[in-house]
This record gives C-alpha cells, structure tokens and sequence, in this order.
C-alpha cells in the first residue's frame, strides 16, 4: 500500500558511481563488493556481504496521475 525508490549508489562504497543492479527481484546486488539488499518489501536492508547500511530510499506517492519523489 505504499511505494518507495531506491538510489542506486551502494552504501558501502565511497566511489558514488558505483550502482547497484535489480537482476532478480527482489534482490539487488552490488558488482563492486557484493553486497545483496532486499528491496522486496520496500526496506532495502543488506542480507548478505559485509555492508551494514540499508540502501537509501525515498518516499513515492501519487497525485493526479504524476509521480513525485521525496527524500
């Protein structure tokens, strides 16, 4: 019942243009070190690796049939 984005940039690395990949929901992984998030229910915490940072997310809503993104 809610909707949420994710910033593809992986927590764990310092490098910003390192993007995690959405290859199989709802697991989104890391090339760089690995690190799988669940973004399958909407948190975008690590289950796996060595990172212990959730991915960064924004809140979606609706309105008038536009999509609006917030932090």
């Amino acid at each position: 019942d809610r909707f949420v984005a994710f910033d593809l940039a992986c927590p764990n690395e310092i490098d910003p243009n390192v993007r995690v990949n959405v290859d199989s929901f709802p697991e989104a992984i890391c090339p760089q070190c690995g690190a799988v998030f669940d973004i399958g229910y909407g948190y975008g915490y690590p289950i796996s690796g060595d990172c212990r940072y959730p991915m960064k997310q924004y809140n979606v809503f609706v309105a008038n049939y536009n999509v609006h993104v917030s932090n």
